[in-house]
């Protein structure tokens, strides 16, 4: 999230990095990381709250697409930087029609052995770190829990042991009700990261696709973006983003950060957030990508009722039977109402998607 080292920031990543001491701790103390957690940070920067993070959980796994912040991270942390870029698909969880995060994923590379042993027959200790030079856009977070934590030993075989399991939709058009195990939640993945501004909202939609991996989120974003996270129904910044997020997520504003925080210093104000994925979801879905057409349809355009910005998607009269008013508009419907319109509709998606 931040920055020690010399480095001319790019505008075109989006970069602005944390220097502040005070800062820095409350977001330690926020996030408080035990030893054996698996962290990731997304974006570490220049690394000043890097050390942070290794120092009080032992081990950290980093993903970094600027190369030219790879090398001082890894010189400076003793990192082992890995140049593949594991990537996945988007699932079909929160796939938006004109989805701008869409990236053509890279090839899944080898997983990085562990060190050989020395003439003495003893393996050197793995690093603590891993730098991964890569986007975070298009990277398959939950291809770092199978790979386990940094420095710590593997957690290939999670999925395949015992683990509990809950009835959850599936992500897929069918939406079919599949048993379908959690990683335990000592091994799930924690997110931290300093997001750039401009691709703040497809980030947090590829973060949603992998929540199940997910533990918790601590994310600092534009203060206008949180406050959209966590809106409530019926006020002006309640919206796509609100439904989404709080859909699969409880959203928390945890404190402001002012720009003199950050070098150089954006023209906007900061907060960090903290995310937890439902387990299960509170209104589970039959159909995740037809709910997520719903919403993006729904707030396309506010000032339109929901006669006509859902025309074509759903009819007045299957609003009436959830109990919505075709007249009104998108942002007086709570996520309970979004989930229940998508859920009773989602038997007619295949007239309704070409």
């Amino acid at each position: 999230m931040s920055g020690q080292h010399p480095h001319q920031a790019r505008k075109r990543f989006g970069q602005n990095f944390l220097h502040d001491p005070g800062v820095i701790q409350r977001i330690l103390d926020a996030v408080n990381p035990q030893p054996y957690q698996h962290l990731v940070e997304i974006g570490p920067g220049q690394g000043a709250i890097t050390a942070g993070f290794l120092e009080m959980a032992g081990a950290l796994d980093l993903i970094e697409l600027d190369r030219d912040l790879i090398a001082p991270l890894a010189q400076r942390f003793g990192g082992r930087v890995i140049a593949g870029r594991p990537a996945v698909e988007r699932s079909n969880r929160s796939r938006q029609p004109d989805a701008q995060s869409e990236a053509k994923p890279d090839a899944m590379p080898d997983a990085m052995p562990d060190p050989e042993p020395d003439a003495s027959g003893i393996a050197p200790e793995p690093s603590r770190l891993r730098i991964y030079n890569a986007d975070a856009l298009s990277f398959d977070l939950c291809a770092l829990l199978r790979s386990g934590p940094s420095g710590l030993q593997s957690t290939a075989s999670l999925l395949a042991t015992s683990t509990p399991t809950v009835q959850m939709p599936m992500d897929s058009m069918a939406g079919a009700n599949v048993e379908r195990p959690y990683p335990p939640t000592e091994h799930r993945l924690r997110l931290i990261g300093n997001l750039p501004y401009n691709i703040s909202t497809p980030l947090l939609f590829r973060f949603l696709d992998q929540a199940d991996c997910v533990e918790d989120m601590h994310l600092m974003l534009q203060k206008e973006v949180v406050d959209r996270m966590t809106a409530e129904p019926g006020t002006k910044v309640y919206g796509r983003l609100s439904v989404m997020v709080q859909t699969f997520c409880s959203a928390q504003r945890l404190f402001l950060v002012s720009a003199g925080a950050f070098h150089p210093a954006p023209k906007v104000s900061s907060a960090v957030t903290r995310l937890r994925p439902h387990r299960p979801l509170p209104y589970p879905l039959a159909n995740p990508p037809w709910h997520a057409r719903i919403v993006a349809a729904a707030f396309a355009q506010r000032r339109k009722t929901l006669r006509n910005s859902l025309s074509g998607l759903v009819t007045p009269e299957q609003m009436i039977a959830q109990g919505i008013d075709p007249q009104a508009r998108a942002e007086t419907l709570s996520v309970a109402n979004f989930a229940a319109l998508a859920n009773a509709t989602s038997a007619c998606i295949e007239t309704k998607i070409p």
